[in-house]
C-alpha cells in the first residue's frame, strides 16, 4: 500500500472515529443537559404550584377576617349579601358561611343545615380543613372546606396547583403527619407522598419536595426526563452535523499530522544536502566558581516554512532514516568553522553528541582527525558524547570510543541514569565523565522516590574516578546541593540557554568579566 494511500486511510477512519465519539459525546452531554433542565424546571414549577397554593390559603384567611365581624345570628339580608359579595369578588372561594351554633349556618343563600365529621387536619393557625368534601352550601363537588373563627369557606381542590405542565409532570399537595392529599395534579396523578426515598431511586426522574410552615402542608412533585430516542429525535439533525464537523477537522488534523511526519524526511534529506542546519552552544560551568568550561554542540533546524523544529522530533527521523551520521559531520564541520579560533587561543573545548550508530562504527573518528589536523586543533579540544543507548553493543562501542580516548578525547556518558548504566558496566568502559541525567536533578529537594538517586550517582562516579557533569540545572538551590555534593561542573537555563556563536562569545566575555 502507497504511503500516501495509507494515510488517507488511516485518516478517514481516523474522522469516522472522531465523527463517532463526538455524536457519543454530543447524546451524553444532551442526556445529561436534560436532566439539569429537568431539575431546573420542575424546581420553578414547583414553586409556581406551591404559591398557588399559598394564594388560596391566603385568600381563605383574608376572607375569615373580613367575616369576622358580620354577626350572621340573624342571617339578614345584609348578612347573606356581604357573604355574596365575598364570594363574587374572590378568585378562589366558591361559598362563605357563618356558623349559627350547632349545625346551622348562614349562607348567602339563607341559613342551611349541614353536620360536618371530623377534620382531616389543621393549620398552624386553628384553622380546620376538610378534604374532597361534597360542598353543602354548593352543587360542586370536589371541595376543600375551610372553617376558622365561626366563618366556613369552601374552593375546589383544582385550585390548589391549577398550573400548566406537560405529561411528564406530576404533583401532590398532602398533610405530611397524617399523608392526605389535598390536591394532585393532574387530578389523576397517581403519587404516594410514602414513596418519596423510593422515587429519587428511579432512573430519570427529577424530584422536588416543598414544605411551609404557615400551613403545614408540603409538595411533592416528579418529572421524568425525555426518553433517549426522544432526544435523539429532536437533536437528531444538529448533533450529526457537528459530529460530522468534528469529524472532518478531525481526519483533516490525521492527515496532515502524517504528512508532516512524511514531510520532515525530504525536507531533512534536503537540508542534508544543503548542510542548512545551526550550532548552537550550550556552556558548561565549573559548579566551585562558575568558570565555563566549555559547550556541549546542540543541532537545530528550521523547516523550510521557517519554523523551528524540535530536535525530539527530527533526530528520531533522522535516526530512521539514516540521516544522523551526516548531520553529526555537519554539527562538527560548523563548531570548528565557528569556535576554532576560541578553542585554539584557550583551553575550552567542545562537547559532540555521537550517534548510537556511529558508536559502532569506525567512520567518525578519521574525519574528526582530519577536520582537527585542517583546524590545527588539540584533541583535547573535542569531547566526544555518547548516550547509554549507544552502549547496548558494549564491546563494540568500547573499540571505537577506546580509539578516540586513547587520541586524547574525553569521553562523556550523556544521560546518565537512564539506560544500562551499573557499576561493572562503567568499570568495563573507556570513559571519564558522566553526564547525569536532568530528571535526577529535577527530583533535588524534593519528595520524588529518585530526589535520592543522584547522591549514590556521584558517589559512584567518584569511586571509580570519574567526573561528573549535572544536567538541566535551572535553580541555585540545585547549584548549591551539587556543589556541596563535590560534582564538578553543570549545565541548564540557571547558567545559561543554549546560544548561537555570537551570543556565546559574548556570555564568554561576560564570563571573564565577573
Amino acid at each position: 500500500m502507497k504511503v500516501e494511500y495509507r494515510d488517507f486511510v488511516i485518516s478517514v477512519l481516523a474522522g469516522l472515529a472522531g465523527g463517532l465519539t463526538v455524536l457519543v459525546l454530543l447524546t451524553a452531554f444532551g442526556h445529561l443537559r436534560q436532566l439539569q433542565t429537568t431539575d431546573t424546571e420542575l424546581e420553578a414549577l414547583s414553586r409556581r404550584g406551591f404559591e398557588r397554593t399559598l394564594a388560596v390559603m391566603d385568600e381563605m384567611r383574608r376572607g375569615v377576617q373580613q367575616l369576622e365581624s358580620v354577626d350572621g345570628e340573624s342571617c339578614s339580608d345584609s348578612e347573606r349579601a356581604s357573604l355574596g359579595k365575598l364570594v363574587r369578588n374572590s378568585l378562589y372561594l366558591k361559598s362563605a358561611n357563618i356558623h349559627m351554633g350547632g349545625n346551622r349556618y348562614c349562607s348567602d343563600t339563607g341559613i342551611i343545615k349541614r353536620e360536618l365529621q371530623k377534620p382531616h387536619l389543621q393549620t398552624a393557625d386553628g384553622a380546620e380543613i376538610w378534604l374532597y368534601a361534597n360542598n353543602p352550601f354548593s352543587a360542586r363537588n370536589n371541595t376543600l372546606l375551610y372553617r376558622n373563627n365561626g366563618v366556613l369557606l369552601s374552593t375546589l381542590h383544582d385550585h390548589l396547583l391549577n398550573i400548566v405542565t406537560d405529561n411528564r409532570t406530576r404533583m401532590v399537595l398532602y398533610d405530611p403527619v397524617s399523608g392526605n392529599v389535598l390536591a394532585r395534579h393532574p387530578s389523576g396523578a397517581r403519587l404516594d407522598p410514602n414513596q418519596i426515598p423510593a422515587l429519587r431511586h428511579e432512573p430519570d426522574t427529577a424530584v422536588v419536595v416543598l414544605q411551609d410552615p404557615r400551613v403545614k402542608v408540603s409538595l411533592l412533585a416528579t418529572r421524568r426526563t425525555a426518553a433517549w430516542p426522544v432526544q435523539l429525535r429532536e437533536n437528531l439533525w444538529p448533533w450529526l452535523l457537528t459530529a460530522f464537523v468534528c469529524g472532518m477537522l478531525a481526519g483533516a488534523l490525521c492527515y496532515r499530522q502524517l504528512g508532516f511526519r512524511r514531510q520532515p524526511a525530504q525536507q531533512l534529506k534536503r537540508a542534508v544536502r544543503s548542510k542548512s542546519f545551526e550550532v548552537n552552544y550550550q556552556p558548561i560551568v565549573a559548579i566551585a566558581d562558575g568558570r565555563c568550561l566549555g559547550a556541549e554542540c546542540l543541532i537545530r533546524w528550521q523547516d523550510e516554512d521557517g519554523r523551528p523544529v524540535r530536535p525530539d522530533h527530527f533526530v528520531p527521523i533522522a535516526e530512521e532514516i539514516g540521516l544522523i551520521e551526516a548531520m553529526t559531520d555537519i554539527v562538527l564541520e560548523k563548531a570548528l568553522m565557528e569556535l576554532g579560533d576560541i578553542l585554539r587561543s584557550g583551553t575550552l573545548y567542545l562537547s559532540i553528541n555521537l550517534s548510537a550508530s556511529d558508536m559502532i562504527k569506525r567512520r567518525f573518528y578519521p574525519l574528526l582527525r582530519e577536520s582537527l589536523i585542517r583546524a590545527g586543533l588539540d584533541p583535547r579540544k573535542i569531547a566526544i558524547e555518547a548516550t547509554e543507548r549507544g552502549f547496548v553493543d558494549a564491546e563494540r562501542a568500547n573499540a571505537v570510543i577506546t580509539e578516540m580516548r586513547d587520541a586524547g578525547h574525553s569521553i562523556l556518558i550523556d544521560d546518565f541514569g537512564t539506560g544500562y548504566s551499573s557499576l561493572s558496566y562503567l568499570q568495563k568502559l573507556a570513559i571519564d565523565v558522566i553526564k547525569i541525567d536532568k530528571a535526577f536533578v529535577d527530583a533535588i529537594n524534593t519528595e520524588s522516590a529518585t530526589s535520592s538517586v543522584i547522591v549514590h550517582i556521584i558517589a559512584m562516579a567518584k569511586q571509580l574516578g570519574l567526573k561528573t557533569v549535572a544536567e538541566g540545572i535551572e535553580t541555585e538551590a540545585q547549584a548549591l546541593f551539587l556543589k556541596a555534593h563535590g560534582v564538578d561542573a553543570g549545565q541548564g537555563w540557571y547558567y545559561s540557554k543554549p546560544l548561537t556563536a555570537a551570543h556565546f562569545r559574548l556570555f564568554l566575555e561576560n564570563s571573564h568579566a565577573r
